[in-house]
This record gives structure tokens, C-alpha cells and sequence, in this order.
């Protein structure tokens, strides 16, 4: 198992310690994270996440995945790996996640990214925080190309 720096921002949210401040910055020495197997409609595959954020995706019905998508991940035997947060910052709710591949069994990150990010000034909540997460991960699962992401995993 490799697990690698998989995000961090800096704020007020949910996973925040008593002060309300966040810094969610997760390494190798800090975390041993399991890879399970989740499923999209028609298949499943492997993740990398934080457990607070799967807890998200699955209360939101669990990740906005293209079949398309999900077969390419088997095919190359990679897995998604997701990062992100939701927070309220100032008395704004932010959701942003960030989304890529690694290979399965070598742990190699692609450096292609997808990205997304959702913020609602008129309603700071967790629960709004939350919800724009999920919308942020739509976002950024739409702009995910997991065969362009291949050769930067591959070359290495």
C-alpha cells in the first residue's frame, strides 16, 4: 500500500479540530489508508479517499462515474484518487475536490488533475458545504480523461 500527500486546505469545516481550523495534510508517516472497491452503477472500482469524504459520496449516492470511465480503470488497473473538503470560510460554504489516478500496484500518481469547486455565499452550513463537495466532485469527475492521464503514470 503507498499512500501520498492526498490534500490540504486551510479553514473553517467540518473536519476541523476544537478551534475550527483546518489542515487536513495526510503523508506516508501520518496515514495507512485501505483501497476499497466501491461501485458505479454498472461496475465497480478501487479509491483513494479520506473516509470523511467517502461518507460524503455516499450519502450523496456515491461517485458521479461514467461507465466508460469505470471500465478504463479496470482495464489499466488503476484507482481514482480523491481529495478535498467542505468548510465553512468566512461565511461562505466551499466544497472543492480534486481528482486523479494511480496505478494500483506501483502507487504512481498521474499529474493530470481534474478539479472542481462549488461556493454558495447566502448559505453557511455543513450540510451546504456538503452538498457543494458532491457538486464540486461532479464537476471534476466530468473532467476527468483517464487515458490522458495514462502516459504520465506509464513513463515513469
Amino acid at each position: 500500500m503507498n499512500v501520498g500527500k492526498v490534500g490540504h486546505i486551510v479553514g473553517r469545516g467540518r473536519f476541523g479540530s476544537r478551534a475550527g481550523r483546518l489542515s487536513l495534510s495526510v503523508s506516508c508517516a501520518l496515514l495507512a489508508l485501505t483501497f476499497p472497491a466501491v461501485a458505479s452503477a454498472a461496475c465497480s472500482f478501487k479509491t483513494n479517499v479520506l473516509p470523511e469524504l467517502q461518507q460524503i459520496v455516499d450519502l450523496n449516492g456515491g461517485y458521479p462515474i461514467s461507465d466508460e470511465q469505470c471500465l478504463q480503470l479496470n482495464k489499466e488497473n488503476l484507482r481514482l484518487a480523491v481529495s478535498g473538503d467542505a468548510a465553512v470560510i468566512n461565511g461562505i460554504s466551499v466544497g472543492w475536490v480534486d481528482v486523479t489516478v494511480e496505478d494500483v500496484k506501483t502507487g504512481v500518481t498521474s499529474n493530470l488533475h481534474a478539479k472542481g469547486t462549488a461556493v454558495n455565499g447566502r448559505r453557511a452550513s455543513s450540510e451546504e458545504s456538503e452538498r457543494l463537495l458532491y457538486e464540486a466532485l461532479k464537476v471534476a469527475m466530468a473532467g476527468l480523461d483517464v487515458q490522458k492521464a495514462l502516459p504520465s503514470i506509464r513513463n515513469r
